[in-house]
């Protein structure tokens, strides 16, 4: 979509900068509750991961003053490196998104925080246990 509407006011003057920040620490979850009314508010650990609300806005407003990008992810590794393997190698992405997720889904049963580079660890072993 940002890619479109970049082509047609490029010849206006207009430039097109799309921003996809990633995990942020935000007090929303301190005040959720789920579908069942239970609370939610464990869901808020580990923001030690992701970046504070400042973090990101100091990151967004570097990148608006860069007249040359088209487009920023803003966001803390390992979903940074995520993100860009997403765009340039799908097939490796899908080799290895099953163990990922499957660690975060662990991690957030275990009530441990969901974006620390530990989740990243077993993939190795995924990955060549697979042909066994």
């Amino acid at each position: 979509w940002s890619d479109t509407l970049r082509y047609e006011v490029a010849t206006q003057g207009i430039t097109v900068l799309n921003i996809c920040p990633g995990p942020i620490a935000t007090p929303g979850p301190s005040n959720a509750i789920g579908g069942d009314g239970g609370d939610l508010r464990h869901t808020n650990r580990g923001d030690k991961e992701k970046m504070t609300v400042e973090e990101g806005c100091r990151y967004m407003v570097a990148a608006i003053g860069n007249e040359k990008l088209t487009e920023s992810w803003v966001s803390k590794q390992p979903v940074l490196a995520f993100v860009y393997m997403t765009l340039y190698t799908p097939s490796l992405v899908k080799l290895i998104a099953e163990p990922v997720v499957q660690g975060r889904i662990r991690a957030y049963k275990g009530n441990q925080g969901m974006y620390e580079t530990s989740l990243l660890t077993n993939i190795k072993n995924y990955i060549f246990s697979r042909g066994n």
